[in-house]
């Protein structure tokens, strides 16, 4: 902190000191008489606790001006005054310290309570030496010593809980520029006005109707503790401990005056119940708006958890979808886009590297793109490696052009781990919905399956739903074709085909059944899937290894079952996927296999695509040198 913000701060620490002493001033100035209330008390001990306990020297000055300028004391008395009021303090935060951490940050039950131990611990240290100083300096005799010793206490205590709350959440809104700490919704403009309306007129009953009977004075006190109540439950922690500390502070120094009806406090139990009561009135509403505030918080950080995506801290799937709907039942937010946001090959980086470097290059990529993010923008992650990007009012070809911006930021990233630089590239499927009536349902999964047909055909590059694919039936979507093929695959309902591999020159082969490619045929219901769809989403949800085992499985049981076909085949060959060479429980699986199978391990030929082999060179030499060793064959797709 700069000096000059320091001096200032020092300042205003001191003119509040000042102030709230002025207020006792007000009382009639007796010899050796208490006052009901000792307001700095508050005023140290919330400075203290906000500036820390090396700023205790401003106490002992706020102490002597006090003195000095409105309420003069004998010379003997000062030093006892100056004493009580540091050492209260500092004794008072230490105490409240030492019972617990202090989260200040924020407004919590616990730590109210906490402060008002080390309210009383203050309240009970500065009684002490305050009137032992009064009777060393004959300004009480050492008779009264116990009651003024009450009195003294309990005003501190007063003091402490009509202002050190309200100067803690006063400090907390200053310093982060607002009234809550999250963006929670608290009781809208007029209902605040309507409170403030009851509130002067509760006001003013007192003033009034306590003028016509001393007897209800005290009880017509209560009237505003209604509406305290209602602004603890329903308005900011910062308006309550406001109308708190007014309604104190004004209750207790009619009471000290004789107005409004009071009488001032002739013996120790009249005072005892004055300020029992007054406290209870400044405590009350501030444990229930504490309370409720902490409702509150704790509410919002549940919809938030439910909302937002734990790695990244991006809005998840449910709130994109509450979030589009809202866009799209607004016109004017149309025309609107939906980029689907799929990163192509990005399980390689958790199987190669590790899934750590993958989670930081998802929360990199994750930050890039926000900060990039226009006011009509909205980013969400859908899951995995995909993103959900909300474009408001952008045609098709302006939506193109963001598009492509953000592809480019996702191929230039760069992410360095360990002897690795990470990186990766992103399909991107593009749809716009320009008139009012479109469907969630439809816009995710037109740009869905533009995605994967940008996929489909390389990655790295943007695709665009016809407008016509809104207004059609909603398309199975991989995601779909994978839960088919799961199911599938439990219940044993895909059908193995063969097909002839025969030369081009006839009569070069009299056997075509000698060579064949085993194909692969899901079926449901009569009804038959394109298999292309279902290798395609095997591949993409996972599931490609499993499929693989599954056709090897079942086509060595069926040639177990014809041992005569089995001994006059060639060559079976079966497809394997890129993923089946990141199993290597695959080759332990075929050697177990092959040991009890009527089909000779030479007549097995795997089949791999070229772009699987050079993904991984090293893992597919070496796949591929475990084939061989186990006597099967080996060929390019």
């Amino acid at each position: 902190m700069q000096p000059l913000a320091k001096s200032w701060r020092a300042l205003l620490w001191i003119g509040l000191y000042l102030c709230a002493g002025a207020l006792v001033s007000l009382f009639p100035d007796q010899p050796g008489s208490i006052v009901l209330i000792w307001p700095p008390a508050g005023i140290a001990f919330a400075m203290l606790l906000l500036e820390g306990r090396r700023y205790w020297p401003l106490i002992g000055i706020g102490v002597l001006l006090l003195h000095w300028l409105l309420a003069p004391v004998p010379l003997l008395f000062l030093p006892f005054s100056v004493t009580a009021n540091i050492l209260a303090a500092l004794a008072g935060v230490t105490v409240a310290r030492l019972l617990g951490p202090l989260d200040l940050s924020t407004l919590r039950v616990r730590t109210g309570f906490r402060l008002l131990a080390g309210g009383f611990v203050l309240a009970a240290t500065s009684a002490l030496i305050g009137v032992s100083g009064l009777a060393v300096a004959e300004m009480s005799p050492w008779a009264e010593f116990v009651p003024a010793l009450a009195k003294w206490m309990m005003g501190d205590v007063l003091g402490v809980a009509a202002l050190t709350p309200t100067l803690l959440i006063a400090a907390r809104v200053w310093r982060r520029g607002s009234l809550s700490d999250v963006p929670v919704i608290f009781a809208p403009l007029r209902e605040r006005l309507w409170w403030l309306a009851a509130l002067v007129p509760a006001l003013l009953a007192m003033l009034i109707l306590g003028q016509g009977s001393s007897s209800y004075a005290l009880g017509l006190s209560s009237l505003p503790l209604m509406l305290l109540l209602w602004s603890a439950l329903r308005f900011e922690p910062l308006i309550t401990g406001l109308a708190t500390a007014l309604l104190v502070l004004s209750a207790t120094t009619m009471a000290g005056l004789g107005y409004a009806g009071f009488s001032p406090p002739s013996s120790l139990l009249e005072t005892a119940i004055l300020l029992v009561f007054m406290t209870l009135l400044a405590v009350i509403p501030l444990i229930i708006a504490a309370a409720t505030y902490e409702s509150r918080v704790a509410a919002y950080s549940l919809v938030r958890r439910a909302s937002s995506d734990r790695l990244t801290g991006l809005p998840n799937r449910m709130a994109f979808e509450d979030q589009v709907e809202r866009q799209l039942a607004l016109p004017e937010s149309l025309p609107l886009t939906l980029l689907y946001i799929d990163l192509d090959q990005f399980k390689l980086i958790n199987d190669t590297v590790s899934h750590a470097d993958g989670d930081r290059l998802l929360r990199r990529l994750a930050n890039l793109l926000s900060a990039n993010l226009r006011s009509d923008e909205y980013l969400a992650r859908l899951g995995g490696d995909e993103f959900g990007l909300v474009l408001c009012r952008q045609s098709t070809e302006q939506a193109q052009v963001r598009a492509e911006a953000f592809r480019r930021l996702i191929r230039e990233l760069r992410e360095p781990a360990e002897a690795h630089v990470l990186s990766t590239t992103a399909s991107i499927g593009l749809v716009t919905a320009e008139h009012p009536g479109s469907r969630y349902a439809a816009l995710l999964a037109a740009a869905d399956a533009a995605c994967f047909h940008a996929k489909e055909h390389g990655g790295d590059r943007i695709q665009c739903a016809p407008l016509s694919a809104l207004d059609a039936p909603v398309a199975p979507s991989p995601m779909h074709w994978a839960m088919r093929l799961q199911q599938a695959l439990e219940e044993s309902r895909i059908e193995l085909y063969a097909q002839s591999i025969v030369p081009t020159r006839p009569g070069r082969d009299d056997q075509p059944l000698r060579r064949i490619e085993v194909l692969l045929r899901l079926r449901d219901a009569d009804e038959d899937y394109p298999a292309s769809q279902v290798v395609a989403a095997a591949e993409r949800f996972q599931l490609a290894a499993r499929l693989d085992r599954y056709i090897i499985d079942r086509c060595l049981d069926w040639f177990d079952r014809r041992p005569q076909i089995a001994g006059q085949m060639h060559t079976v060959s079966i497809n394997l996927s890129a993923q089946s060479l990141a199993h290597p429980e695959l080759v332990g699986y075929l050697r177990e296999r092959l040991q009890r199978s009527r089909l000779p391990a030479s007549s097995l030929c795997f089949e791999i695509t070229e772009t699987a082999a050079i993904r991984d060179l090293h893992l597919a030499r070496k796949f591929i040198g475990d084939l061989r060793a186990l006597g099967c064959r080996f060929a390019l797709d």
